[in-house]
């Protein structure tokens, strides 16, 4: 399975608000963060099937996985744990030693 994070810069961010709402239905709160940290779009065999926002504390060292949204077809399937898997290791060779994910529903298994 093949999983790629591409970043969107923040003018175009608005634009995946929809997507963003999947993982937060509070739009006034998606709002209030949409232009804060890392916004990725999450592609599965060439298609954008969703997207993942992560916020940073550098004084922590922490990265915060805020919202991620999936198409519901491509739910329940492994992808949002790939994603996971994917992130840690971004931060990771930033140096970020400390993950939380901050989502309302997860289905990640520790």
């Amino acid at each position: 399975m093949c999983i790629d994070l591409i970043e969107i810069d923040k003018d175009r961010r608005a634009s995946y608000l929809n997507l963003l709402l999947i993982g937060d239905e509070d739009e006034k709160v998606v709002k209030s963060y949409i232009n804060e940290g890392s916004l990725f779009t999450i592609v599965y065999e060439k298609k954008e099937i969703g997207v993942v926002q992560c916020l940073t504390d550098e004084e922590e060292r922490a990265v915060e996985v805020k919202n991620i949204g999936l198409k519901e077809a491509y739910r329940g399937k492994g992808i949002g744990s790939k994603v996971i898997k994917k992130l840690e290791v971004l931060y990771e060779g930033n140096h970020y030693s400390k993950m939380i994910v901050g989502t309302a529903d997860s289905s990640l298994k520790t």
